[in-house]
C-alpha cells in the first residue's frame, strides 16, 4: 500500500508513475483541499474572467482517478499524524471532522510549497494575495472584475 500526501501535480504524478510501473501496488492519495489536478497556469485566466468557471480548471476528478487509474484519491482529508515507526497515518475527514488510522507500506510526501512574502512598504495586508490553489481565486475575480469595467 502507497500512500500519498498531496494531490496535486506532484502527487498524482507520482502515483500514476507508480500505477504504470507496479500495477499491483494500492494506491491511496490524500488532498487537504478540494481539488485534485487542477491548473496552475490557468488560475490567471480565471482571474482576469478569460476562464468564467472554476470547474473548467480542474483537469481531472477523485472518480477519473479511481476509474482510469485504479488510485482511490480523497480530497477534504489531512493527514495530521505520520507514525513511521508503525507505518500509519492519522488522516482527518475535513467534512465530517472524523478521523481515521490508514497503514501504509511506503508514503510519499507531496504537499505544496509556501512561497515567501517579501514585506510590502503598505504592511503586509496590503501585499499581494496568494492565489495557490483554484478555491482561493473566486474572491478576486470578482474584485477584479467590478473594478475593471
Amino acid at each position: 500500500m502507497l500512500i500519498v500526501i498531496g494531490g496535486d501535480a506532484a502527487g498524482i504524478s507520482a502515483g500514476s508513475l507508480v500505477r504504470k510501473l507496479r500495477p499491483e501496488t494500492d494506491i491511496t492519495v490524500f488532498e487537504r483541499g478540494p481539488h485534485t489536478s487542477f491548473s496552475a497556469r490557468g488560475i490567471s485566466y480565471y482571474v482576469t474572467g478569460l476562464v468564467d468557471r472554476e470547474e473548467a480548471l480542474i483537469a481531472r476528478t477523485p472518480q477519473t482517478f479511481r476509474k482510469k487509474h485504479n488510485i482511490q484519491v480523497y480530497t477534504r482529508h489531512e493527514v495530521t499524524i505520520i507514525d513511521p515507526g508503525k507505518q500509519k497515518v492519522l488522516v482527518k475527514n475535513l467534512n465530517s471532522s472524523t478521523e481515521h488510522w490508514e497503514h501504509y507500506d511506503q508514503l510519499l510526501i507531496a504537499t505544496r510549497a509556501s512561497p515567501i512574502r517579501p514585506h510590502s512598504s503598505l504592511g503586509r495586508e496590503k501585499s499581494a494575495p496568494r492565489l495557490s490553489n483554484v478555491c482561493c481565486c473566486a474572491p478576486f475575480s470578482v474584485r477584479f472584475d467590478s473594478t475593471s469595467r
